[in-house]
């Protein structure tokens, strides 16, 4: 296998300088999950980055039209209350963004359990 040149080292080093990177980490109690994941990603000839990106991207598009554009920004009295209802939100539930990807792990579970 051919050394990588230094010049090439360079440029994939700056390329991933301006990279930017949101990373999953899968606990004990979850390894079911991980694993679901690496089966469907193998099986289907997919990277676990595009599948993953894939299923972030769908959401993000089905949601786009949801919310309407003044309900996006709270109003000035209710700026108090909206923060301290995220702040919990987020303390109760760290995983929120990604209940897509879980549900359609649970799905691909339960059609695999079907054949």
């Amino acid at each position: 296998m051919a050394k990588t040149s230094e010049s090439q080292l360079k440029a994939i080093k700056k390329y991933n300088e301006k990279s930017k990177y949101i990373q999953l980490k899968f606990t004990e109690n979850q390894l079911e999950e991980y694993d679901k994941i690496v089966k469907h990603c193998q099986e289907n000839g997919l990277s676990y980055q595009g599948y993953i990106k894939g299923l972030i991207q769908k959401d993000l598009e089905e949601k786009e039209g949801t919310i309407k554009e003044s309900e996006s920004e709270p109003k000035p009295a209710q700026k108090d209350v909206y923060t301290s209802s995220i702040r919990k939100e987020a303390e109760n539930t760290l995983v929120e963004p990604f209940k897509p990807l879980k549900n359609l792990i649970y799905n691909l579970d339960e059609k695999n359990t079907e054949k």
